[in-house]
């Protein structure tokens, strides 16, 4: 993660929120996928890896990092929680 910052200019945590609010560029993309892909590879070889995946592939990786990197957030920010659970009630504050 301190890898993408270097080169990023921006953490992981940003990253993947400005990837769920669609505001992101494949720079970014290729930059994080750089850091994930094992390997001495330049930035245009990643380009190259990414064009040969696709980007339905390219997602689902990126998906599969951030909640390898983050599993305690899998589902809150998204919501894609697991069908069928109920949203818990607040317990009343003792006064």
């Amino acid at each position: 993660m301190c890898d993408y910052q270097d080169m990023a200019g921006e953490t992981v945590i940003d990253f993947y929120a400005a990837l769920e609010r669609g505001d992101t560029d494949v720079r970014k993309i290729r930059n994080l996928m750089s850091i994930a892909i094992e390997g001495d590879h330049s930035l245009e070889e990643v380009g190259d890896i990414m064009s040969e995946m696709g980007m339905d592939e390219v997602g689902r990786v990126l998906g599969e990092m951030a909640t390898a990197a983050f599993p305690e957030a899998q589902g809150s920010a998204s919501g894609n929680g697991k069908a069928g659970s109920k949203a818990r009630k607040a317990k009343p504050v003792a006064t």
